[in-house]
Protein backbone atom coordinates (compact mmCIF):
# COMPACT_ATOMS: atom_id res chain seq x y z
CA UNK A 1 0.00 0.00 0.00
CA UNK A 2 1.41 3.37 -0.96
CA UNK A 3 2.51 6.02 1.49
CA UNK A 4 -0.29 8.43 0.56
CA UNK A 5 -2.99 5.91 1.45
CA UNK A 6 -1.26 5.17 4.74
CA UNK A 7 -1.30 8.88 5.58
CA UNK A 8 -4.96 9.18 4.66
CA UNK A 9 -5.95 6.42 7.08
CA UNK A 10 -3.77 7.85 9.83
CA UNK A 11 -5.41 11.22 9.30
CA UNK A 12 -8.86 9.63 9.44
CA UNK A 13 -7.89 7.89 12.68
CA UNK A 14 -6.77 11.22 14.13
CA UNK A 15 -10.16 12.69 13.22
CA UNK A 16 -11.94 9.83 15.01
CA UNK A 17 -9.84 10.39 18.13
CA UNK A 18 -10.41 14.14 17.99
CA UNK A 19 -14.17 13.69 17.74
CA UNK A 20 -14.11 11.15 20.58
CA UNK A 21 -12.16 13.51 22.86
CA UNK A 22 -14.49 16.39 21.99
CA UNK A 23 -17.57 14.31 22.79
CA UNK A 24 -16.06 13.15 26.07
CA UNK A 25 -15.31 16.71 27.19
CA UNK A 26 -18.71 17.94 26.03
CA UNK A 27 -20.85 15.22 27.62
CA UNK A 28 -19.08 13.58 30.58
CA UNK A 29 -21.04 15.67 33.08
CA UNK A 30 -24.37 14.47 31.67
CA UNK A 31 -23.95 10.82 32.62
CA UNK A 32 -25.79 9.37 35.58
CA UNK A 33 -24.53 7.20 38.41
CA UNK A 34 -24.67 3.45 37.87
CA UNK A 35 -25.91 1.14 40.63
CA UNK A 36 -22.42 0.03 41.72
CA UNK A 37 -20.64 3.38 41.49
CA UNK A 38 -21.45 4.54 45.05
CA UNK A 39 -19.84 1.45 46.57
CA UNK A 40 -16.92 1.71 44.15
CA UNK A 41 -16.50 5.35 45.13
CA UNK A 42 -16.56 4.47 48.82
CA UNK A 43 -14.11 1.64 48.25
CA UNK A 44 -11.76 4.02 46.46
CA UNK A 45 -11.72 6.31 49.47
CA UNK A 46 -10.84 3.38 51.71
CA UNK A 47 -8.05 2.33 49.33
CA UNK A 48 -6.67 5.87 49.41
CA UNK A 49 -6.83 5.83 53.23
CA UNK A 50 -4.79 2.64 53.20
CA UNK A 51 -1.93 4.42 51.44
CA UNK A 52 -2.20 7.76 53.22
CA UNK A 53 -2.17 5.94 56.58
CA UNK A 54 1.10 4.30 55.53
CA UNK A 55 -0.60 0.91 55.15
CA UNK A 56 -2.06 0.85 58.68
CA UNK A 57 -5.74 1.39 57.78
CA UNK A 58 -7.16 -1.89 56.45
CA UNK A 59 -10.80 -0.83 56.46
CA UNK A 60 -10.93 -1.31 52.68
CA UNK A 61 -11.31 -5.02 53.45
CA UNK A 62 -14.66 -4.36 55.11
CA UNK A 63 -16.33 -2.91 51.98
CA UNK A 64 -18.41 -5.92 50.90
CA UNK A 65 -16.19 -8.15 48.75
CA UNK A 66 -14.48 -5.26 47.00
CA UNK A 67 -11.10 -6.32 48.34
CA UNK A 68 -11.25 -9.11 45.76
CA UNK A 69 -10.90 -6.42 43.09
CA UNK A 70 -7.86 -4.29 42.52
CA UNK A 71 -8.21 -0.76 43.85
CA UNK A 72 -6.11 1.00 41.23
CA UNK A 73 -8.89 2.82 39.40
CA UNK A 74 -11.05 3.63 42.42
CA UNK A 75 -8.11 4.66 44.56
CA UNK A 76 -6.79 6.93 41.82
CA UNK A 77 -10.28 8.39 41.32
CA UNK A 78 -10.46 9.13 45.05
CA UNK A 79 -7.12 10.92 44.84
CA UNK A 80 -8.24 12.91 41.79
CA UNK A 81 -11.36 13.95 43.69
CA UNK A 82 -9.11 15.58 46.27
CA UNK A 83 -7.65 17.75 43.51
CA UNK A 84 -10.48 18.20 41.03
CA UNK A 85 -12.72 21.30 40.95
CA UNK A 86 -15.48 19.11 39.49
CA UNK A 87 -18.09 17.15 41.38
CA UNK A 88 -17.25 13.77 42.83
CA UNK A 89 -18.95 11.66 40.17
CA UNK A 90 -18.21 14.11 37.36
CA UNK A 91 -14.54 13.63 38.15
CA UNK A 92 -14.92 9.86 38.15
CA UNK A 93 -16.80 9.91 34.86
CA UNK A 94 -14.21 12.11 33.16
CA UNK A 95 -11.39 9.92 34.47
CA UNK A 96 -13.26 6.79 33.36
CA UNK A 97 -13.77 8.23 29.87
CA UNK A 98 -10.09 9.19 29.59
CA UNK A 99 -9.17 5.60 30.42
CA UNK A 100 -11.61 4.53 27.72
CA UNK A 101 -9.82 6.75 25.18
CA UNK A 102 -6.50 5.23 26.28
CA UNK A 103 -8.01 1.80 25.64
CA UNK A 104 -9.19 2.98 22.21
CA UNK A 105 -5.65 4.16 21.49
CA UNK A 106 -4.31 0.74 22.48
CA UNK A 107 -6.78 -0.89 20.09
CA UNK A 108 -5.51 1.41 17.34
CA UNK A 109 -1.91 0.48 18.14
CA UNK A 110 -2.60 -3.25 17.96
CA UNK A 111 -4.53 -2.96 14.70
CA UNK A 112 -1.88 -0.74 13.14
CA UNK A 113 0.90 -3.08 14.20
CA UNK A 114 -0.81 -6.18 12.83
CA UNK A 115 -2.83 -4.85 9.90
CA UNK A 116 -1.51 -1.39 9.06
CA UNK A 117 -3.22 2.04 9.11
CA UNK A 118 -6.41 0.91 7.29
CA UNK A 119 -7.08 -1.81 9.87
CA UNK A 120 -6.30 0.64 12.68
CA UNK A 121 -8.79 3.19 11.37
CA UNK A 122 -11.63 0.70 10.99
CA UNK A 123 -10.87 -0.83 14.38
CA UNK A 124 -11.16 2.45 16.29
CA UNK A 125 -14.14 3.63 14.24
CA UNK A 126 -16.20 0.51 14.90
CA UNK A 127 -15.15 0.35 18.55
CA UNK A 128 -16.12 3.95 19.26
CA UNK A 129 -19.45 3.31 17.50
CA UNK A 130 -20.14 0.34 19.77
CA UNK A 131 -22.63 1.58 22.41
CA UNK A 132 -21.51 -0.97 25.01
CA UNK A 133 -17.98 0.41 24.84
CA UNK A 134 -18.60 4.12 24.38
CA UNK A 135 -21.45 4.37 26.88
CA UNK A 136 -19.68 2.31 29.53
CA UNK A 137 -16.53 4.40 29.13
CA UNK A 138 -18.08 7.06 31.33
CA UNK A 139 -19.31 5.10 34.32
CA UNK A 140 -18.06 1.52 34.28
CA UNK A 141 -15.06 1.57 36.65
CA UNK A 142 -14.43 -2.16 36.40
CA UNK A 143 -14.65 -3.30 32.80
CA UNK A 144 -13.34 -0.26 30.90
CA UNK A 145 -10.09 0.14 32.90
CA UNK A 146 -9.61 -3.63 32.77
CA UNK A 147 -10.18 -3.68 29.01
CA UNK A 148 -7.72 -0.81 28.53
CA UNK A 149 -5.09 -2.64 30.57
CA UNK A 150 -5.63 -5.85 28.65
CA UNK A 151 -5.38 -4.13 25.27
CA UNK A 152 -2.08 -2.47 26.14
CA UNK A 153 -0.75 -5.70 27.63
CA UNK A 154 -1.50 -7.56 24.40
CA UNK A 155 0.09 -4.76 22.41
CA UNK A 156 3.35 -4.96 24.32
CA UNK A 157 3.33 -8.75 24.12
CA UNK A 158 3.14 -8.39 20.35
CA UNK A 159 6.00 -5.90 20.48
CA UNK A 160 8.38 -8.03 22.54
CA UNK A 161 7.76 -11.43 20.90
CA UNK A 162 9.88 -10.75 17.79
CA UNK A 163 12.86 -10.01 20.05
CA UNK A 164 12.54 -13.19 22.11
CA UNK A 165 14.68 -14.41 23.84
CA UNK A 166 16.69 -11.14 23.89
CA UNK A 167 13.92 -8.70 24.73
CA UNK A 168 15.06 -5.05 25.00
CA UNK A 169 14.86 -3.88 28.59
CA UNK A 170 12.76 -0.85 27.65
CA UNK A 171 10.07 -3.02 26.04
CA UNK A 172 10.18 -5.51 28.92
CA UNK A 173 9.69 -2.72 31.47
CA UNK A 174 6.72 -1.31 29.53
CA UNK A 175 5.14 -4.76 29.38
CA UNK A 176 5.70 -5.28 33.09
CA UNK A 177 4.14 -1.91 33.92
CA UNK A 178 0.96 -2.43 31.89
CA UNK A 179 0.52 -5.98 33.22
CA UNK A 180 0.93 -4.65 36.76
CA UNK A 181 -1.61 -1.90 36.13
CA UNK A 182 -4.06 -4.43 34.72
CA UNK A 183 -3.66 -6.63 37.78
CA UNK A 184 -4.31 -3.53 39.84
CA UNK A 185 -7.80 -3.38 38.36
CA UNK A 186 -8.89 -7.03 38.35
CA UNK A 187 -7.27 -10.33 39.24
CA UNK A 188 -8.15 -11.63 35.77
CA UNK A 189 -4.94 -10.00 34.65
CA UNK A 190 -3.11 -13.12 35.87
CA UNK A 191 -3.99 -14.68 32.51
CA UNK A 192 -1.80 -12.24 30.61
CA UNK A 193 1.47 -14.08 31.42
CA UNK A 194 -0.25 -17.24 30.13
CA UNK A 195 -0.96 -15.47 26.85
CA UNK A 196 2.65 -14.33 26.76
CA UNK A 197 3.89 -17.90 27.17
CA UNK A 198 1.52 -19.11 24.46
CA UNK A 199 2.68 -16.34 22.14
CA UNK A 200 6.32 -17.22 22.76
CA UNK A 201 5.61 -20.90 22.07
CA UNK A 202 3.74 -20.07 18.87
CA UNK A 203 6.48 -17.73 17.68
CA UNK A 204 9.17 -20.35 18.27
Amino acid sequence: MNRTKFNIYDTLSLIVFSVAVFLVLATFSHYGITWDEPIQNYYGKKVLHFYTSFFSDHSYKTVLNMYLYGGLFDGTAALLNKLSPLGEYETRHLFNAIVGIIGLWGCWKIARLTGGPPAAFWAVLFLILTPAFYGHSFNNPKDIPFAAGYVWSIYYILRVIPYFPEVPSKAAVKLGIVVGLTLGVRVGGVLIPVYFCLAVASYG
